[in-house]
C-alpha cells in the first residue's frame, strides 16, 4: 500500500476565510431559494389543476341538468 503524503496546507487570513464563508452562504441561500420557488410553483400548479377539474366537472353537471329541464 502506498503511503499517504500530506502536502503543506495553505494558510488563509481571517478576511479570506470570511469571504469564503460568505460566498458559501450566498450559494446555499440561492440554491435553497430556487428549490423553494420550484416547490411553490409545483403546489400552485397542482392546486390549479385540481380546482379546474372540480369547476369544469361541476359546470358540466349543471349544464346537463339545465338541458334536461328545458
Amino acid at each position: 500500500m502506498k503511503p499517504i503524503v500530506v502536502k503543506e496546507q495553505v494558510r488563509l487570513g481571517p478576511a479570506r476565510c470570511f469571504m469564503l464563508a460568505v460566498a458559501g452562504m450566498y450559494y446555499r441561500l440561492t440554491r435553497s431559494a430556487i428549490t423553494v420557488l420550484i416547490l411553490a410553483l409545483a403546489v400552485a400548479f397542482l392546486a390549479y389543476v385540481l380546482f379546474y377539474g372540480i369547476v369544469s366537472q361541476d359546470t358540466k353537471h349543471r349544464a346537463y341538468e339545465e338541458l334536461k329541464q328545458t
